[in-house]
């Protein structure tokens, strides 16, 4: 199975660089300058934060284990979190500037149990 990735930005180039890694071909449609510089030097993923989740900003500890025990039938030995406050951001509408703020998110960092791993179409997403 081919899979193209349409504007390899951020998010874009790290989906085909790890599923380059993980051996499916990938298709990658990118702008002129983009393109001229992924067929000169490539696609290469160096680091990626596996295991962080972005969850709702009242959920505990104990939702977010038993969300991912149930989701990817894995076994959780612990959960961190940090909550994230949401930026001020300047706005006009109908010629009026205005403020106002993004939403607060929390992120959850999930350890789990040795030799468990979270897969999702073939990749390995969460590795320790």
């Amino acid at each position: 199975m081919n899979i193209g990735v349409l504007g390899p930005g951020g998010v874009g180039g790290l989906i085909a660089g790890l599923l380059e890694q993980a051996g499916t071909p990938v298709v990658v449609v990118a702008r002129e300058p983009t393109a001229e510089v992924i067929s000169a030097q490539g696609l290469r993923v160096d680091s990626v934060s596996f295991g962080e989740f972005v969850v709702h900003p009242r959920a505990t500890k104990t939702q977010i284990r038993h969300a991912i025990e149930e989701i990817f039938k894995v076994n959780v030995t612990k959960v961190n979190t940090v909550n994230v406050r949401g930026k001020a951001r300047n706005f006009a509408r109908r010629g009026v500037k205005t403020s106002g703020k993004q939403s607060d998110t929390k992120k959850a960092v999930v350890t789990l149990k040795p030799g468990q791993k979270i897969e999702l179409g073939g990749v390995n997403y969460f590795e320790q």
